[in-house]
């Protein structure tokens, strides 16, 4: 071959090389014209114009040079280089099942290469193929621990159905600690999976270095409520509400339900009017001051409140709203008398509390089997069953819950009370 087309031809694929890192794809395309123009069997040329025609957004091109390329070279065709851009222009040209195949070939021979694990996975998702997606990130994960946006990825399809995978996989992560978004994500995932104090190890820090942000202390609080730290949940719910000036609802809603929870339903009730004045709509706020205000024996209070929801409702509404808020009492009532130290479980008592209680003891029975893991629905079974006046009931209930959350604080105080 003569040495100066050799030489000249070089200098235009270096050329079309350095105007393609520019991100100049047009330019790039006319100087390596110029090269194949040259040495219309080169190789590196041949792949360089696959890779210029990709930029240009032009895949089926980019596939007509690969083409080229194989022609001239047929014992380069099963390279990782050439198999992985023709893999890429496949994608582009939405030939899912053709360059799902070469890419499952790729992965096979190079078991090494993320590229191919990480187009797979892409692929997958694309078509709803979740479970294999899952397969690929995590080797990607393996190959390449520091993919941020594969690992994010992966610990998002996790989280599905396997919320703690998902949080081990993000704590996992040795950037974690530097990313507060990470850790958030992380929290959310324990609390999901109900390892409550993992979620707190992470939730506390967060409340420190983001002390204005009224939806991290309203989660924080939340969590605390389920773990039953009521004083700490009524701690964070009410700085939530006080960052939110008491405009958001869902917030409100919470340190009511939490000043149930630790047996100060005159508290309770008084959030819960202060709910009702600002979403006079808000079905959940008349029902929970309806509630409280039975509970004081404030009767005016409950009628007036009755009469409100009556308008605003329609029969089956307020019967499950009421239903759905009646164990929150009864939570209160129990707590409440578990610090006064009133060992013996009270009498069971001929009211609507009674009745609602036995139901929503029957409604949270149904939910504890679904869901046996849940440890706060055993320990609101228990306090259902206690209210009632079942105390062996109680007793099975509330030590499922511990089984499950050892730490469950308020499900200790009714355990210890129940044994007494």
């Amino acid at each position: 071959m003569n040495l100066d087309r050799h030489t000249e031809a070089t200098e235009h694929l270096h050329l079309a090389l350095a105007h393609l890192a520019a991100d100049m794809p047009d330019e790039a395309l006319g100087a390596i014209r110029k090269c194949l123009d040259l040495e219309p069997g080169s190789s590196a040329a041949r792949l360089a114009e696959a890779r210029i025609q990709l930029a240009r957004h032009q895949p089926r091109l980019a596939i007509k040079a690969l083409d080229t390329h194989d022609h001239y070279h047929p014992e380069r065709r099963d390279t990782p280089q050439v198999m992985m851009l023709r893999a890429r222009a496949l994608v582009r040209t939405s030939s899912n099942k053709l360059s799902q195949s070469l890419l499952k070939n790729l992965a096979a021979r190079f078991p090494d290469d993320a590229r191919a694990h990480r187009m797979l996975a892409g692929l997958c998702i694309k078509q709803d193929q979740l479970d294999q997606a899952i397969i690929h990130l995590r080797q990607v994960v393996r190959l390449e621990p520091s993919d941020t946006a594969s690992r994010s990825t992966l610990a998002t399809l996790l989280g599905r159905h396997q919320p703690e995978a998902a949080a081990e996989l993000l704590r996992s992560d040795p950037t974690a600690n530097d990313q507060p978004e990470r850790r958030l994500t992380a929290a959310r995932l324990y609390a999901r999976a109900e390892r409550y104090r993992e979620a707190e190890e992470l939730y506390a820090p967060l409340l420190t270095e983001r002390r204005d942000e009224a939806a991290l202390w309203q989660e924080a609080g939340t969590l605390a409520d389920t773990m039953g730290a009521d004083a700490l949940a009524i701690t964070r719910l009410d700085r939530a509400v006080q960052l939110t000036e008491m405009r958001d609802p869902t917030a409100l809603a919470a340190l009511a339900a939490a000043h149930m929870h630790a047996g100060r339903l005159a508290n309770a009730g008084r959030w819960w009017w202060r709910l009702a004045q600002r979403q006079p709509n808000d079905k959940q706020a008349w029902g929970g001051l309806i509630i409280c205000a039975l509970s004081a024996g404030k009767l005016r209070l409950v009628r007036r409140a009755l009469r409100i929801l009556n308008i605003r409702t329609a029969p089956h509404e307020r019967r499950q709203t009421l239903s759905s808020l009646w164990f929150h009492a009864a939570v209160g009532q129990s707590v409440r008398r578990a610090r006064r130290g009133e060992l013996q479980s009270v009498k069971p008592v001929t009211s609507a509390l009674s009745m609602m209680l036995t139901k929503a003891s029957d409604t949270l029975s149904r939910h504890a089997q679904r869901l046996p893991q849940r440890a706060d629905t055993h320990y609101h079974l228990a306090v259902c069953y206690d209210a009632i006046g079942n105390a062996p009931a109680a007793r099975q209930s509330v030590d499922r819950a511990l089984r499950i959350n050892p730490n469950y604080t308020s499900a200790k105080q009714v355990s210890q009370r129940l044994a007494a």
